[in-house]
């Protein structure tokens, strides 16, 4: 597959890369908060841009190189059933046309590109950081607003536009009152609903720790400096969810780089690093945000917390898979379910992932999607406890840690309709396919051949990991 560039001009790699970089920053930065601050939820049009110009990208890219083949990373078989589950719902019964079921297509399919062009763009080291370094900082951004936020009344913070507003008094208003009965704000950091900057903290978190034990000295220190908003934008969320899987998420990140070769030390780092986060995180959020909403989720009180507020919803599954097993059409629940594309809309419970899967596509979809995430997570998992660079190990342990924090999050809410995880996880995906590719191909060309090395270390130390890389090999 030639994907290199040839005299001057972009590589198809430089191009998928900006790309993601852009629409990263553009998802996590300003998507949610243009579209509150207008009130217009159409606007979500321009972050299709994005996806759009990927696939225009690689489609020029394959018809101008016959030998470009983007299917042959592995899990894109998956990838491509997934696609099937849900175009074929486009003839479904109960979708109410194919225009109005193209446009109920879009929460599943808008962001499935970035899947392939991460794939293709992300499998230098330089390119992995810098795109966990663009996440790292925008969840930091997110936390200090969410920081911000918190200090608002409703009122105030209906005044930032008509989208905040509605947000804030419709018919399930992102507001609670606290144990004085003062009337709190859940605040939406720069996303679109209550939460947003508490998932993105919580996927963040693992990044910044695993950019803090593998960068060089500027981004490594950049890295450890985020770390602090990062658990505020998790705790100032008001999102019990997204508090439990930012635990799960740290806890697995430590856990996984602990069962490694001179995992101690490192556990030991990062764990010191944790401690001095978390003290700078209680002095930022101290007289600032209220921890009320989150007495209910303590140890002793989380599974009754759950069971009440979602374990109605999903109990339904078994119900929604024997009464629609092929899918209750597209726009049953989700973003679309006011699109008027499906006979079903608002009428089948989407509490849950597993609910809003299982309705929109079928069974066969809810087996896909699980699919994918389950082995996401094992591969990034295997590429974590056997890199093809050890010095890159922590970032796979911090991809580990999130597609984890996503599947717990799967119990939650539709967690796939919407950024970050809706966005993310492609990418996320496509990372884990292109190094499992690599470790393939560096199999069969010799370990020491592939393994990558940072230009910026001196000839003795790339010669000593090479010889690394070689006794590894033998040994194995």
């Amino acid at each position: 597959m030639k994907r290199r560039r040839q005299g001057k001009g972009w590589s198809i790699e430089q191009l998928f890369f900006g790309l993601l970089v852009a629409a990263t920053l553009y998802l996590l930065l300003v998507d949610g908060f243009l579209r509150l601050k207008t009130g217009h939820k159409n606007l979500t049009v321009l972050r299709d841009v994005f996806p759009a110009l990927v696939l225009l990208v690689g489609l020029a890219h394959m018809a101008t190189s016959p030998g470009t083949r983007l299917w042959r990373f592995p899990m894109a078989g998956l990838v491509l059933a997934w696609v099937l589950c849900t175009v074929v719902q486009l003839w479904n019964p109960s979708t109410t046309g194919v225009f109005r079921g193209a446009q109920a297509l879009k929460p599943h399919l808008e962001f499935v590109p970035f899947f392939f062009a991460a794939a293709v763009a992300l499998t230098t080291r330089r390119r992995l950081t810098t795109l966990m370094l663009v996440i790292v900082c925008a969840g930091a951004v997110n936390g200090a607003v969410s920081l911000y936020q918190s200090q608002l009344t409703p009122e105030q913070m209906s005044s930032w536009g008509p989208g905040y507003k509605t947000l804030i008094t419709d018919d399930n208003p992102r507001a609670f009152a606290d144990n004085s009965g003062v009337e709190r704000v859940r605040p939406p950091a720069l996303g679109s609903d209550a939460g947003f900057g508490g998932i993105l903290g919580m996927l963040a978190l693992p990044c910044a720790l695993g950019l803090a034990l593998v960068e060089a000295r500027t981004r490594r220190w950049l890295a450890v400096a985020t770390v602090p908003l990062l658990l505020t934008a998790v705790v100032a969320s008001q999102t019990r969810a997204g508090v439990v899987a930012a635990a799960v998420a740290s806890l697995a990140f430590l856990l996984i780089l602990s069962l490694r070769r001179g995992g101690f030390r490192v556990l030991v780092t990062a764990a010191l690093i944790g401690l001095a986060a978390i003290y700078a995180g209680n002095e930022l959020v101290s007289g600032r945000v209220t921890t009320d909403r989150y007495s209910t989720i303590a140890p002793a009180d989380l599974v009754g917390t759950y069971s009440s507020a979602r374990g109605g919803g999903l109990a339904l599954v078994g119900k929604i898979a024997a009464k629609y097993p092929l899918g209750a059409g597209l726009g049953t629940g989700g973003p679309a379910t006011h699109s008027g594309s499906s006979l079903n809309a608002g009428k089948v419970s989407a509490e849950t992932e597993f609910n809003y899967v299982t309705a929109e596509t079928g069974v066969i979809g809810l087996l896909v999607m699980a699919l994918l995430f389950l082995t996401t997570a094992g591969r990034s998992l295997r590429l974590a406890r056997r890199p093809l660079d050890r010095a890159l190990a922590p970032l796979f342990c911090a991809i580990f840690a999130g597609i984890s924090g996503m599947i717990l999050l799967w119990f939650a809410g539709p967690v796939t309709s919407a950024p970050p995880i809706s966005a993310l996880f492609w990418i996320y995906a496509g990372i884990t396919a292109a190094w499992v590719h690599r470790s393939r191909r560096a199999g069969s060309a010799g370990h020491a051949a592939w393994a990558p090395t940072s230009q910026r270390e001196p000839a003795p130390v790339q010669r000593a990991r090479a010889t690394a890389g070689v006794a590894s090999s033998v040994s194995s």
